[in-house]
């Protein structure tokens, strides 16, 4: 049973989510074209998935070294949804892993000033490709904690498709760079705990991932204040202010469940929202307890109808939920999934998105098998037989990253009849918990824990491209002509 905390419109709380990948903050063409990429899968497919790891950053392009790891991020933030502009004081505590005579972070604002352990810096250059280069007084040594505190403000939502508006002028970050909107360290291995207040007018709430404390008022204005319930890398921070409608509820197994709703339409996005406690129980028995303490869910209908959908740590956003030809309770699982493949288990290389992609996808297939009792080897045998011929839907291999969202559920169903669904389930997310496996290292865990020698299988849907010799095809109950069997 859901256990309804309060419900109403959120004057002081808010939500956001969104899904994709993206380039660094400050590299607005590379960040568009990605955009629009990952826009024309969502629009295909309804779907969209989690944002993939880039490889550990030893340096950015102004030459700063990123020799340190950080333990904390406090960030204060002000935002006037009016004028757009966001006013940030944020404190970053790191140790330094090696002798930093200077040292760069992301930033696409502007930086005012910059201070080490309450100092002003000697020098702050700030790069066009979003960053800063800081040079302290003192070369800090290795080993060092050190503590930065950087005053900044400007405009995060200009010539910026990850800072996703609606038309009221709520908006969310979706795919947002390191330094879209606070200061940090783009190595998605380098996690943190984090802190977020954000004070915005009255009548707007401020929401992020992680657990919400209580809000504060003075005068016109409320402070939001969110914290996580573990480390996460500074991609994962989320921000979103708006005039929305939230609900605060639990989840079977007791974990708080914040739901954010553009304003006047929880009526309309409950339909889908309302199942995500039944959809978390299923997901949970496919692939372990959920892994996080909190989960925040957003369902808005921003004006950019291109937006993804977004899976970050504890968190989904739905930024176009009032699309019914895109979007279902399937999408709803597509992205909660993403809380065990993509973010439990990552990707570190774009070459190894069927990890997260391809399970979240197939995900969908097996909600609906669960949920309207659909038949997945007629599916499957339907649908393949209609793409034999279609030499795109064949085209990219699978290990490389390519193909995830067509033919990668078709794989993936192809190799849980092959090894049956005992095997199936215990697969991925408890081996690699916490971790970013190349494609590889699937393959040998499959075999491992089948018993089953696949390099033929793997070879065939994975590593190749074209249709899969008929053994792999039709595996087990999918041969065409055999009686479908129960599963699940």
């Amino acid at each position: 049973m859901r256990s309804t905390e309060s419900t109403g419109r959120a004057s002081g709380r808010t939500g956001v989510r969104m899904s994709g990948t993206v380039g660094r903050a400050g590299r607005g063409g590379a960040v568009l074209g990605v955009w629009l990429a990952l826009a024309g899968m969502v629009c295909g497919t309804g779907t969209a998935f989690a944002p993939t790891a880039s490889a550990s950053v030893t340096g950015p392009a102004d030459g700063g070294s990123r020799a340190y790891d950080v333990a904390d991020y406090d960030v204060k933030v002000s935002y006037e949804p009016g004028s757009a502009r966001l006013r940030g004081d944020t404190e970053v505590v790191a140790e330094a892993t090696e002798d930093l005579p200077e040292f760069g972070m992301d930033l696409a604002l502007t930086a005012r000033s910059v201070e080490i352990d309450g100092s002003p810096a000697k020098s702050v250059t700030q790069s066009d490709d979003g960053g800063i280069t800081v040079v302290p007084r003192e070369t800090i040594e290795k080993g060092s904690e050190f503590r930065v505190r950087v005053r900044y403000d400007g405009y995060p939502g200009k010539d910026n498709p990850s800072w996703v508006e609606s038309e009221d002028g709520s908006v969310v970050t979706v795919l947002a760079p390191v330094g879209t909107w606070f200061p940090g360290n783009d190595d998605p291995e380098d996690k943190a705990d984090f802190r977020l207040a954000a004070t915005v007018p009255d009548g707007w709430t401020a929401v992020s991932s992680g657990r919400e404390e209580p809000a504060r008022q003075r005068g016109d204005r409320s402070t939001f204040r969110w914290r996580s319930t573990e480390p996460l890398p500074a991609d994962a921070a989320i921000l979103g202010v708006g005039k929305w409608d939230v609900e605060r509820t639990v989840l079977g197994d007791g974990t708080p469940l914040t739901t954010v709703y553009s304003a006047g339409r929880k009526d309309e996005f409950e339909k889908y929202a309302g199942r995500q406690e039944e959809i978390m129980e299923f997901l949970a028995g496919k692939f372990g307890a959920y892994p996080y303490d909190t989960l925040v869910s957003f369902f808005l209908d921003s004006v950019d109808d291109t937006a993804p959908n977004f899976a970050g740590q504890g968190a989904v956003i739905f930024p176009n939920a009032e699309s019914e030809k895109y979007f279902d309770s399937s999408v709803v699982a597509h992205e909660l999934t993403h809380q065990w493949y993509g973010r439990l288990v990552e990707e570190g290389e774009s070459r190894d998105l069927c990890l997260s992609e391809c399970f979240a996808t197939y995900a969908q297939w097996m909600w609906s098998e669960f949920s309207e009792g659909q038949d997945l080897d007629a599916k499957y045998r339907r649908e393949i037989e209609k793409s034999k011929d279609d030499e795109e839907f064949w085209r990219g291999k699978l290990s490389e990253g390519e193909g995830v969202y067509g033919r990668g559920p078709f794989m993936v169903h192809a190799l849980r009849r092959q090894i049956g669904d005992a095997a199936f389930e215990k697969v991925w997310p408890a081996r690699f918990a916490g971790k970013a496996p190349e494609w590889s290292a699937m393959e040998k865990l499959v075999q491992q824990v089948s018993g089953q020698d696949l390099e033929g299988f793997f070879h065939a849907w994975a590593r190749s491209e074209g249709v899969p010799e008929d053994t792999y095809l039709w595996p087990g109950s999918l041969r065409p002509g055999e009686k479908a069997a129960r599963h699940g």
